[in-house]
């Protein structure tokens, strides 16, 4: 439960929470313009699945999009997906370094009890 509350902790003071929130919010509502404006796209599904293949970089190309506002949603999908992952990336080390320090603490913590006694 320690480290639960550490990692939100990380989230929290970093802000990430806000960032997890607008991310999620932008691949649905890009879902709903690319949805929209491309012919291609018949589904919410489908456009959902494209905004998040984008957002992630995989970009299988099974889906392509047309027009130009669609094309400008999916390189703000890209980028937002490059800025969500790298960050990401940086969390996930902060948060074993925390850890790490916190279990190295309780290590020092406990040998100077031991040479205490």
């Amino acid at each position: 439960m320690k480290r639960y509350k550490i990692l939100w902790h990380i989230l929290t003071v970093t802000g990430f929470t806000t960032f997890i929130s607008s991310f999620i919010l932008y691949l649905f509502v890009a879902s709903g313009i690319l949805l929209w404006v491309e012919p291609d796209f018949t589904t919410y599904g489908d456009s959902l699945w494209y905004s998040f293949v984008t957002s992630t970089t995989l970009g299988y190309g099974d889906m392509l999009v047309e027009t130009t506002i669609g094309r400008i949603v999916s390189i703000l999908l890209a980028l937002y997906g490059l800025l969500f992952f790298g960050c990401l990336s940086g969390i996930v080390v902060s948060y074993y370094t925390e850890v790490s320090k916190h279990y190295s603490l309780a290590i020092t913590q406990k040998d100077k009890k031991k040479s205490s006694s």
